[in-house]
C-alpha cells in the first residue's frame, strides 16, 4: 500500500512539474529589451503580442520599446529623444533598416550599444527579422568615421549575466 501511494505522490509531482514548465514557456512568446537604470546591461520583460502579420507586429513592438517597462528602474530604448523617423523592411532578405533622426546621436558609448541591443534583440525575435540597419539623419551608423557597423542580429550582442564565460583571447 505504501509503494502505491509512493507511486502515486511521484506521478502527480512528476505531472504538476511538467504542466508548471509548459506555462512558463506559453507565459510569453516575445521579450521586449530595456536597459537597466546604470546602463550597465540589458534586461527584459515577456510580452505576448497581439498581432501576428510581420508589418504589423513590427509597429507593435516598435510601440512596445517606446512604452516605459513595468518595472521601473528599466529604461525604454525609444523616448523623446530617440525616435525612428521611418523604418523599411525587406521581406526577401529578411532586413529590417530603421531611420533615426538626430536626437540618436547624443547616445554614446555603453548606453548607444545597450540601447542598440534593445531594438535589435526585440525585433530580431519577429519572423521575417534576421537582421537590423541602423540610420541616423540618412547616413549609416558609424563604429569609426571609416566603418559602418552594418547589419545586426540578435546573436551580435552578447548577454552575460555576470557569470563567467569559456571566452579566451587568441593570439
Amino acid at each position: 500500500m505504501k509503494k502505491l501511494y509512493l507511486f502515486l505522490f511521484s506521478f502527480i509531482l512528476l505531472f504538476l512539474t511538467a504542466c508548471s514548465e509548459q506555462e512558463v514557456e506559453l507565459a510569453s512568446s516575445h521579450r521586449i529589451y530595456y536597459v537597466n537604470s546604470n546602463d550597465t546591461k540589458l534586461v527584459s520583460e515577456g510580452y505576448e503580442p497581439k498581432e501576428e502579420d510581420t508589418e504589423a507586429l513590427l509597429v507593435e513592438l516598435l510601440e512596445r520599446l517606446k512604452t516605459p517597462a513595468e518595472n521601473i528602474t528599466y529604461r525604454a530604448p525609444l523616448n523623446e529623444s530617440v525616435q525612428f523617423t521611418e523604418y523599411k523592411l525587406e521581406a526577401e532578405e529578411e532586413q529590417l533598416t530603421l531611420y533615426f533622426g538626430e536626437g540618436y546621436s547624443t547616445l554614446t558609448g555603453v548606453s548607444e550599444i545597450l540601447t542598440r541591443a534593445a531594438i535589435v534583440k526585440t525585433l530580431c525575435q519577429i519572423q521575417g527579422v534576421e537582421h537590423v540597419a541602423f540610420y541616423v539623419n540618412g547616413q549609416p551608423l558609424m563604429k569609426t568615421a571609416e566603418q559602418p557597423v552594418g547589419w545586426m542580429a540578435a546573436t551580435d550582442f552578447l548577454d552575460n549575466t555576470g557569470a563567467e564565460t569559456n571566452f579566451a583571447q587568441v593570439a
